[in-house]
């Protein structure tokens, strides 16, 4: 099968990310809005075991056909490699991206979401062949002018959602030179580790736990890394009406929820 990761679909990368932006940049220029506060992904490997890691959700044109779900303890299995491991912070293979920018007139908010496919969630029977998970930011008005600054995150875990204002995430950082500075507030890029089995979004890490887990006890890690803003890609490169299965969250769909998260 042939993924569909053609070079017209990723979006040139460019560090430059600012304290607030201007307000037209979300219309004139929303791949450069989508910049400026997108997530440093985090993926753990539990027991040795690798995760099943993102990928295109896009095959020959059309939707990804998604795997199986293994009856033995194999997450990974099907998946796409993370990449060489060689302890906590290796570089993980590249992925897209897939966001969305969109104006919520009820609360004069710019929102933007950024969504990851994965061909299967779970492991051991329990989960399901598809899955989309997502982060989404919310940018507000700073003060009386046309400069918009992050205001709040937020996280899809499980069948719900998760908030946490800006200055409440519990690592953010400027780029990839500080990515093991933990702790810092109010920077431009969140650090969101997935869950390593049902893919919830975290702020936080946890490891004390190397089992699916229920709700905040998942696994998740810092033994792989990929920025987003290396391969991001319009959400509507996804048909609103291809079948992901039992995964719904498609970027489409979170688009046109996105004002009520």
């Amino acid at each position: 099968m042939k993924l569909f990761s053609t070079l017209l679909c990723l979006v040139p990368a460019a560090l430059a990310a600012y304290d607030s932006i201007p307000g037209s940049m979300f219309n004139n220029d929303p791949a450069q809005a989508a910049r400026q506060a997108c997530p440093f992904w985090f993926f753990g490997r539990s027991l040795n075991r690798e995760p099943c890691y993102p990928e295109s959700a896009v095959v020959n044109g059309g939707p990804h056909p998604g795997t199986p779900v293994r009856s033995d303890p194999s997450p990974g299995y099907g998946c796409p490699s993370p990449g060489h491991w060689s302890g906590t912070y290796s570089n993980g293979n590249p992925f897209p991206t897939y966001y969305n920018v969109k104006y919520c007139p009820g609360d004069q908010s710019w929102r933007i979401n950024y969504n990851l496919y994965f061909s299967h969630d779970g492991m051991s029977g329990n989960g399901h062949r598809h899955d989309w998970e997502w982060v989404a930011v919310i940018w507000k008005r700073c003060g009386g002018s046309d400069m918009w600054c992050r205001n709040r995150l937020v996280r899809s875990f499980h069948s719900t959602q998760k908030s946490n204002n800006w200055s409440g995430i519990q690592n953010t950082i400027n780029g990839k030179n500080e990515l093991r500075r933990l702790g810092d507030k109010n920077k431009h890029h969140p650090l969101i580790y997935v869950g390593a089995f049902k893919h919830a979004m975290f702020d936080t890490r946890k490891t004390s736990m190397n089992v699916i887990g229920a709700d905040e006890l998942e696994f998740r890690s810092n033994d792989w890394w990929y920025f987003s803003q290396d391969w991001l890609v319009p959400g509507d490169q996804i048909n609103r009406n291809w079948n992901y299965g039992a995964a719904s969250s498609t970027p489409p769909k979170v688009w046109d929820d996105l004002c009520n998260k």
